[in-house]
């Protein structure tokens, strides 16, 4: 018949008791869980955490309260701000891209000047 396979236990309990709050921008949030907070479950499965995200202060701030044990806590925080730093740096680094294309299309399409070889 069927073998039973035997799925090894974390000998860690997750602790639901102590809660660690960080605070994002809301903008920022979707980009470091998905539109649709699909990568939540993920997240709180390969960390052993769970993860409540609540908007806050109007809408511009998403507060996550990261529940579990203490050093898994600061761990998942410092992956989620740095994911949000990365997302910062590279939406500024599109809009500076797009500010320069947009310099030098309006260059290209202003009034040119021939410019003569020197003899």
């Amino acid at each position: 018949m069927g073998k039973h396979l035997d799925i090894p236990q974390s000998s860690a309990k997750p602790d639901f008791k102590t809660q660690l709050l960080v605070h994002i921008k809301a903008e920022l949030a979707d980009a470091v869980f998905g539109a649709d907070r699909a990568i939540i479950p993920d997240i709180e499965w390969m960390n052993q955490v769970l993860l409540t995200v609540d908007i806050v202060n109007n809408g511009n701030f998403v507060e996550i309260t990261i529940f579990g044990q203490p050093r898994v806590q600061n761990r998942v925080k410092s992956v989620l701000l740095s994911q949000a730093s990365r997302h910062r740096q590279h939406r500024a680094r599109a809009q500076k891209m797009k500010q320069l294309e947009e310099f030098l299309k309006a260059r290209a399409s202003g009034p040119q000047t021939v410019q003569h070889p020197v003899a």
